[in-house]
């Protein structure tokens, strides 16, 4: 696809494309996949409900500094970074970029790069008020000292915290879903819209030809992250990412080869062998569905449902693709009950522990694997997870919800019938099913409960505004290294607290604020100390039933075209760790 362009001379030979030292591709573990060369060419074919944007489309142009192969952890590897090194006392880390690696514009990358990101956005008042976000600071929290970040040279440079950072390294690999972009962005197209560096004369007239009314919403407008590098208006932001945006509406996004990626196979050949990911909007899941069936997609991950894969597999000739599973990175529907809902009445009953527990007991979680995730997955250990309902009755009965109106629902302390509507991101599968499950549950122990799906779109402005009394979201409780329980969810106000180190929202219980101070503290050690912090959490949560997860060893489907190579078959493999993947997989001849 690129010797054409470098013959008629509109792109360098791929020995000025490519970093002195490429990292060689090997984002799976070798038990996971047995790599061979592959060969380039072909456009890769996705579609899904959403518009300029698809998860796993976004996945597969996720580009971190640091790797850990499999997304487990260990094993940090250089990824676009070249070099990483670790003080003894865990507090300093000094990196460096690999030389000669080179933005998709062809410009260079080097620390200008990350003092921009450092200097001018993190640390400026107009874009960031409240400074770095709690990841860059001691402890992992907003209330701790800003990291400082040392230049050492053109490509090296050294970030410091006040006390030990152990788990720094995995937070620029995986945790959060952190790319490079957290630390780099191309400041040489950046500066152009930023106050501090920008023609006063060329930046008011940017603001009015974009109908903005600040130069801060000019500068947010044009700058991105990974999670935005399908829509439109990153189209001509540079980028280190294998596939670059090119075309971008609400019926179709393209992506092409990035000519200057700084990865190569084993052989040096310059990843990714694939040219183009084509992704088309399909809003109706079943015209999606028939479309997968048909063989009109490559590959699907987030977007191939458990309710239809008899109907999948059963295509797999017709469709030209295989039918197959990993494990799930995340727990699947887990319920939350919002204890900071603004109703005196709501908190004195949700946030007694008698009435979380009488909840959970009701929960028969067998009955929901099988019904809504087909017995693909296992009861959590999380929680308690023994069906009770009659034990669930009596802690109801103790607590004073004893009394019941006409229909046999319970009362509350108000005298009046207490009520839990449960509205579930719905633009999930499994979530409205699982509300569904859970309110007949919940009926039963009467405990009356209604549920109303919500889309994305609406769902989580009413998250952030504190106006769910529950619903249904999945966690990432999974993964030792990204313990992020749903605290917005079942407690908003109290997390609004904590991610603004109490100058908003209101301040939770002790208990509330031991488990935040332990998550947080699964980031201040090494990995292997990590992981057993992470365990402590699991059991605070246990202690004090704090949300309802459902399931764990969940599995999650996916399709892939029969002649894509270099992709995994292990079914103890991360799905999405394969999608993260996809800049290895080529199409055989």
């Amino acid at each position: 696809m690129l010797a054409e362009l470098v013959k008629t001379g509109k792109l360098p030979p791929i020995q000025e494309r490519l970093p002195a030292n490429p990292k060689i591709v090997q984002d799976l573990p070798p038990e996971w996949l047995k790599q061979e060369v592959g060969q380039f060419g072909g456009t890769l074919r996705l579609a899904g409900p959403a518009m300029q944007y698809d998860n796993d489309g976004y996945m597969m142009c996720e580009t971190p500094l640091l790797n850990t192969p499999g997304i487990l952890g260990d094993n940090i590897q250089p990824n676009v970074l070249e070099k990483f090194e670790a003080s003894p006392d865990g507090k300093s880390f000094t990196m460096a970029l690999r030389k000669g690696t080179k933005w998709s514009d062809g410009k260079p990358v080097t620390t200008k790069d990350v003092t921009f990101v450092w200097e001018d956005w993190y640390n400026n008042a107009e874009l960031n008020p409240n400074g770095p976000p709690g990841w860059l600071r001691a402890g992992t929290k907003a209330t701790g000292e800003p990291m400082k970040l040392e230049i050492v040279d053109d490509y090296a440079f050294k970030c410091s915290f006040t006390q030990p950072y152990g788990g720094f390294p995995v937070g620029l690999a995986i945790a959060s879903w952190h790319a490079y972009d957290v630390l780099l962005q191309p400041r040489h197209y950046l500066e152009q819209f930023h106050k501090k560096y920008a023609d006063a004369a060329k930046l008011d007239a940017a603001i009015k030809e974009g109908k903005f009314e600040t130069w801060v919403q000019l500068f947010n407008n044009k700058w991105g992250i990974s999670w935005d590098y399908m829509r439109a208006k990153t189209i001509p932001l540079p980028k280190l990412s294998p596939w670059i945006l090119k075309e971008s509406n609400d019926q179709r996004t393209v992506l092409e080869r990035n000519p200057y990626y700084f990865k190569v196979d084993a052989a040096g050949n310059q990843m990714p062998y694939i040219d183009r990911i084509e992704f088309t909007t399909v809003a109706d899941p079943e015209v999606l569905a028939v479309k997968q069936f048909a063989g009109e997609t490559d590959y699907g991950c987030e977007v191939v449902t458990m309710p239809k894969i008899a109907l999948y597999k059963q295509n797999e000739t017709k469709g030209n693709y295989n039918l197959k599973f990993g494990n799930i990175h995340r727990t699947a529907g887990a319920i939350f009950v919002n204890m900071t809902f603004k109703d005196d009445n709501w908190r004195k009953v949700v946030q007694d522990i008698r009435f979380r527990q009488a909840l959970n007991m009701a929960l028969n979680r067998k009955e929901i694997i099988d019904a809504v995730y087909y017995g693909y997955a296992e009861p959590t250990d999380m929680v308690p997870n023994k069906y009770d309902e009659a034990g669930a009755m009596k802690l109801l009965d103790a607590m004073g919800l004893d009394k019941k109106d006409a229909e046999g629902f319970r009362l509350g302390p108000d005298g009046k019938t207490f009520t839990i509507l449960i509205e579930p991101h719905n633009d999930f599968w499994d979530h409205g099913p699982v509300a569904q499950l859970a309110a007949q549950f919940w009926n039963k122990i009467g405990i009356k409960t209604t549920v109303k799906p919500l889309t994305g779109a609406i769902w989580g402005p009413k998250v952030n505004a504190n106006e769910l009394q529950a619903t249904v979201l999945f966690d990432v409780s999974t993964l030792w290294y990204y313990q992020a329980y749903g605290f917005n969810l079942w407690g908003s106000l109290w997390d609004t607290w904590r991610a603004t180190g109490g100058k908003q929202g209101e301040e939770p219980p002790q208990a509330v604020k031991d488990l935040y101070n332990k998550t947080a503290s699964v980031m201040d050690v090494a990995p292997s100390e990590g992981r057993k912090v992470a365990k402590e959490c699991e059991k605070m949560v246990f202690d004090n039933v704090w949300y309802f997860p459902i399931s764990v060893n969940h599995k999650q489907p996916r399709i892939e075209n029969k002649k894509l190579g270099n992709v995994s078959t292990n079914e103890m493999a991360f799905s999405i760790a394969q999608t993260l993947s996809m800049e290895q997989c080529f199409y055989k001849a």
